[in-house]
């Protein structure tokens, strides 16, 4: 049995440079290639994070602009006409104190009868300018609602359009506070609600919501 013959250094060192040039030398390309991957991850990454900001900018400033535009000035005009309502109660109960008139389902049909059958003539000018008030309270509200109209929450569309057609059927069925139609045929009529307080308290939710919502985008 042979011996197997002793590789000498100089036979090792020709096969180690012989297998260098046979095998490519891939590191530059891999190097390149994972360059280019982190740079197009980091560009997609910068993508999303202005994405995502840009979004939460821009959503704040439509809520800034609902807010300044629409929901705010409805809100206001809202808070004013409770406050004079507020005032009207305060001056019956303090004209008819036996009546306990403020538990009245139909607070106004009843003031209207204690003021006929006991009229103080200061209390009912005063209440007419206050229902004056409280009118153009109204007006305004619709007025605001006509102009910004497009900044309208879909889901606050049914209520607010029905507070516009009662302030239509008020404004062209009245007349210096007096119904146009006669007695006999306004009975038959459905009743036109001027104070609504499921569209009160919509107003007033969204506005406290939209603001809370301003406030956690940081705006």
């Amino acid at each position: 049995m042979s011996t197997p013959a002793l590789v000498t250094p100089e036979q090792l060192a020709v096969a180690v440079r012989d297998i260098k040039q046979a095998i490519p030398s891939y590191a530059p390309v891999v190097q390149t290639i994972i360059g280019a991957c982190i740079a197009l991850l980091g560009g997609i990454l910068a993508q999303v994070i202005a994405y995502v900001f840009g979004k939460k900018a821009r959503t704040a400033a439509y809520l800034k602009e609902q807010l300044c535009n629409l929901y705010g000035p409805l809100q206001l005009y809202l808070s004013v006409y409770s406050h004079y309502g507020k005032l009207i109660f305060r001056l019956a109960a303090a004209a008819y104190p036996e009546a306990d008139i403020l538990s009245t389902v139909e607070f106004g049909d009843e003031f209207a009868r204690l003021c006929r059958d006991q009229p103080f003539d200061g209390v009912i000018s005063v209440v007419r300018d206050y229902i004056h008030h409280m009118d153009a309270q109204m007006n305004l509200m619709r007025d605001v609602i006509q102009d910004q109209y497009a900044y309208i929450d879909p889901n606050d569309i049914e209520i607010v359009t029905e507070f516009m057609m009662n302030r239509l059927s008020t404004s062209v069925e009245f007349s210096a506070g007096q119904h146009r139609v006669e007695d006999e045929v306004r009975e038959r009529l459905p009743q036109i609600v001027q104070f609504m307080p499921d569209f009160v308290k919509q107003i007033n939710d969204k506005f406290l919501a939209k603001q809370k919502e301003l406030e956690e985008l940081g705006g």
